[in-house]
């Protein structure tokens, strides 16, 4: 005999109890199946099951003041992706300073989090929670109460005023974050909001760097340290510097150099152009619609005249006629490969100025660039210089032990008969010299270097009009290192890099090219 299929659902039933309490009750209600798995009609068996124990504080009287709160609400309807606003803060100011001490914690989870989405036993977790928050105990909880009371203090709810919900706002951040960081992101994004909104003072910012776009901390160049300055222009540039190899062993001359030319440059560009540094290499202003506090449940409060407030010189609030605009400067990607240019060019002419082996292909650049490029190196030596003079000191102490080692030297020096000249020595004729000196060989011999059969055909290649990358393809190489042992092994020949490769098109230096030619000849 086949066995007989079934399934079932659950819903919920209640019944009232002689005290006229309602009393919940879970009932199964299952089908049965006939062999071909078809449900049979009318076929229902039902099986009662407990209800697992509840907190006996679950079923506790609910405190007048809710009720209160919810007849606030009124016959609205309620629209749980806009969170009904004005109801929300008309509710929140009649809570403002009502307190629950409810023992059992009932999770809760929405959109847009509000008193109206809470059943009973989820408002009085929120008010709990909220009363120990306010007396200084902030535990974990589900993240919508958390969202309800940062929703409370956006609307100056439970605060003497907006700077006592700044600060609040602050508190809650860094103490919360240490359960779950994800308010930080929300609440760094409408603080600028709040200060602009409230008219509060901008320094209010400076405390929080993160609500600081990294444009904002570039139109302050000439505020920054040379190494904060580098790591803010190279988060924006198509060039890496810190991933190259010259980096390393030389970056205190980097920081310098690529923060002297930053500075003159915004200088030369508000002077002459009356335009700093950030307009013309890092984006553009912008003007735009504003909505205050997105995502977040914000009742605005209406404005009897138009104003403006600038957080910074980089964005500024406008409300006109009931809308908020933002003119600010956003960065655009686009001029991001002219940052990394100009960096590209600065590390290029360092590396000339080091004697560093491998170089880079120049950046068309314009003349006045290349100029500043120039003299923040050279202000780079006079500055070592100084420091270098600042560094001499004589001891006087030693000036008598110095005269005394002076005067035995010359002593020696002094002779009563004069030596004889050793016989010179002739000079060997460069004939001699191949023979005898195995350098002047390795530089002479092309079969001294030592290139391997892949060098060697990547060189012809170079020499001979042919593609590098697609011999190195073929030869299953990777173009970069072969490159780099190319250059290794000419260096003490040409003490210079014969290939320039920066990860584009492989560069052969015309000035070698009659040499290498006579090289792969012998």
């Amino acid at each position: 005999m086949e066995p007989m299929y079934r399934d079932h659902f659950d819903y919920l039933d209640f019944i009232e109890d002689g005290n006229g309490e309602d009393n919940e009750i879970q009932t199964k209600q299952t089908y049965h199946h006939n062999e071909n798995n078809e449900r049979e009609p009318g076929s229902f068996l039902y099986r009662d099951e407990p209800i697992p124990p509840q907190d006996p504080s679950y079923n506790s009287k609910m405190p007048e003041q809710y009720d209160r709160m919810k007849k606030l609400f009124g016959g609205k309807i309620y629209f749980p992706f806009r969170g009904n606003a004005d109801i929300f803060v008309m509710q929140a100011k009649f809570m403002e300073n009502f307190e629950d001490d409810y023992s059992y914690a009932v999770g809760f989870n929405q959109y847009y989090p509000t008193y109206a989405a809470m059943t009973d036993a989820q408002l009085r977790t929120y008010f709990s929670w909220r009363t120990k928050v306010r007396h200084g105990q902030v535990s974990k909880t589900s993240l919508s109460y958390v969202f309800v009371y940062i929703y409370e203090l956006l609307n100056l709810v439970g605060a003497r005023d907006a700077e006592d919900a700044f600060q609040k706002l602050i508190s809650i951040l860094e103490e919360y974050k240490k359960f779950d960081r994800i308010i930080e992101c929300y609440i760094h994004m409408w603080l600028p909001d709040f200060v602009a909104y409230y008219q509060l003072n901008s320094s209010y910012l400076e405390q929080f760097p993160h609500s600081l776009p990294v444009i904002r901390r570039l139109f302050h160049m000439n505020e920054m340290p040379n190494d904060e300055l580098f790591f803010e222009i190279e988060k924006i540039s198509s060039y890496k510097i810190q991933e190259s190899r010259f980096y390393l062993g030389h970056e205190k001359e980097i920081y310098f150099v690529v923060a002297t030319v930053l500075r003159n440059l915004n200088s030369y560009y508000q002077t002459n152009f009356n335009q700093n540094f950030c307009e013309v290499f890092c984006g553009k202003w912008r003007h735009s619609h504003h909505s205050m506090f997105t995502g977040a449940v914000f009742y605005p409060q209406k404005r009897d005249k138009n104003y403006e407030y600038p957080i910074h010189e980089e964005k500024i609030f406008q409300y006109q006629d009931g809308e908020w605009i933002i003119k600010d400067f956003v960065l655009d990607r686009r001029k991001h490969t002219e940052i990394g240019k100009l960096l590209k060019e600065i590390e290029r002419l360092l590396r000339e100025d080091c004697g560093f082996r491998f170089a880079l292909k120049k950046e068309s650049l314009s003349d006045e660039i290349e100029r500043f490029i120039v003299d923040a190196i050279n202000r780079l030596h006079a500055e070592k210089k100084k420091i270098a003079i600042q560094k001499i000191s004589i001891d006087k102490n030693q000036l008598d032990s110095i005269r005394s080692f002076s005067n035995q030297t010359m002593n020696r020096l002094i002779v009563d008969e004069e030596e004889e000249e050793p016989p010179k020595q002739k000079i060997q004729s460069k004939e001699i010299l191949k023979q005898e000196s195995p350098l002047f060989s390795s530089l002479t011999n092309s079969d001294e270097i030592h290139f391997n059969a892949n060098e060697r055909e990547i060189l012809r290649a170079f020499l001979e009009g042919g593609s590098p990358k697609e011999i190195a393809k073929k030869q299953g190489s990777m173009l970069s290192v072969l490159i780099d042992s190319i250059n290794e092994k000419l260096f003490e020949q040409f003490g210079d890099s014969v290939i320039l490769y920066d990860g584009d098109e492989p560069e052969l230096i015309e000035d070698y090219i009659p040499e290498l030619k006579e090289l792969l000849s012998k």
